[in-house]
């Protein structure tokens, strides 16, 4: 009789291990399968830093163009405002001269009449 209970202890034990065995197996399916989908995160990472460090190359360039588009810019207004100034100048010019001509003529009218 006690060997049938040490028997069937053993069996009971022998069915926890197996038991145990199957929970070990199903943890390490999942440590296998978070292990694979943590692989593939990595390298969605790696690929998501390279296309930031693109975009970040591509800003850079935009702002070094934009800073020498306004350079630019700055520069086509200061020629703007010379070329304004002077044709300022010429219209004031222009107009004496015509306001002197005028009065030549008017002067020339007069010793006529």
């Amino acid at each position: 009789k006690t060997l049938k209970m040490a028997n069937c202890d053993i069996q009971e034990k022998n069915k926890q291990i197996e038991e145990r065995n199957r929970e070990l197996s199903d943890v390490n399916s999942k440590l296998t399968s978070l292990r694979k989908e943590n692989t593939k995160k990595e390298k969605e990472l790696g690929e998501r830093k390279q296309e930031l460090n693109f975009l970040q190359d591509q800003l850079e360039k935009a702002k070094e163009e934009n800073a020498n588009k306004s350079i630019e810019l700055r520069n086509l207004q200061m020629d703007l405002d010379r070329v304004n100034s002077e044709l300022l100048l010429s219209k004031r010019e222009s107009d004496e001269r015509s306001r002197v001509l005028q009065e030549t003529l008017n002067k020339l009218d007069n010793m006529r009449n």
